[in-house]
């Protein structure tokens, strides 16, 4: 979970300002690489493909005012 929220901290504001087509987009390029991946058709770790689309989840939700990060 520390690796995913440092993804989203990292990124946080790359795409603020894009419309919510452009984070889909986003998104579905990243399951798209997972896919690959667990093909064998893409390089790279699962785990890392499951993180960024993780944290591009979590940004969306904070883009749209629907995330709030436990600071417990």
């Amino acid at each position: 979970m520390k690796q995913i929220l440092q993804y989203k901290h990292r990124y946080r504001d790359y795409w603020r300002h894009k419309p919510e087509s452009y984070w889909l987009a986003r998104l579905q390029e990243e399951v798209a690489e997972l896919t690959l991946t667990l093909d064998e058709q893409h390089e790279g770790p699962v785990s890392l493909e499951l993180r960024e689309i993780a944290s591009i989840c979590m940004n969306w939700l904070d883009m749209r005012g629907e995330w709030v990060e436990d600071e417990s």
